[in-house]
């Protein structure tokens, strides 16, 4: 009900948030919705609708409190995937999922994000260095910016080895000639299934 350019003061996004606390709402919940209002603040300075932003000038923050999320497998949970992959290897889906366990190991020992992962190529191994690591050539990383990745563990290494024969421009993640897949996400469902 309220102008647009009544999103330039604090008081309204204050009030925004004191309501959003009043309905009970989770410290995540009022943070995200902040955060989506901060964009649509910027978008619209952008457009030349705003002038200013709350946010900015006034200091409005998000919530502290709110729990992190953690990001990492449990180990008895990364067991069972690692169980899954052989099990799919094995399964009806074996076409699909041959490569399942090799992916697993590389997304799991890398943290390299799925369209990063299948773009490492055996060229991108640098095998001089002790331990051995991987680049991740800029053009692929969400960043931009070119990261090396140590091989940190024993089951990488021997998938990175296993891999090395299919020669420089082979895709390690890749099919079994090395060929570059696009995804895997129907051998990924039959796995979770």
């Amino acid at each position: 009900s309220l102008p647009l350019t009544a999103l330039e003061k604090p008081g309204p996004i204050e009030n925004f948030k004191a309501d959003l606390q009043g309905a009970g709402r989770a410290v995540a919940t009022v943070n995200l919705y902040l955060a989506h209002l901060r964009h649509m603040v910027n978008w619209a300075i952008g457009r030349e609708l705003l002038e200013r932003s709350p946010f900015h000038k006034y200091g409005i923050r998000l919530l502290k409190g709110a729990a992190k999320r953690t990001r990492r497998l449990h180990p008895d949970e990364e067991t069972r995937l690692l169980l899954g992959t052989e099990k799919l290897n094995n399964s009806r889906h074996w076409f699909q999922g041959t490569r399942m366990k090799d992916r697993t190991i590389g997304a799991l020992d890398t943290g390299a994000r799925r369209g990063e992962l299948l773009l490492i190529q055996d060229k991108h191994v640098d095998w001089k260095n002790d331990p051995p690591r991987i680049l991740l050539p800029g053009e692929h990383t969400k960043s931009g910016k070119d990261r090396f990745v140590p091989v940190g563990t024993t089951r990488l290494l021997e998938v990175l080895q296993r891999r090395r024969f299919l020669g420089p421009e082979a895709f390690v993640f890749g099919d079994e000639e090395g060929n570059y897949v696009e995804g895997f996400r129907t051998a990924w469902e039959a796995l979770l299934a």
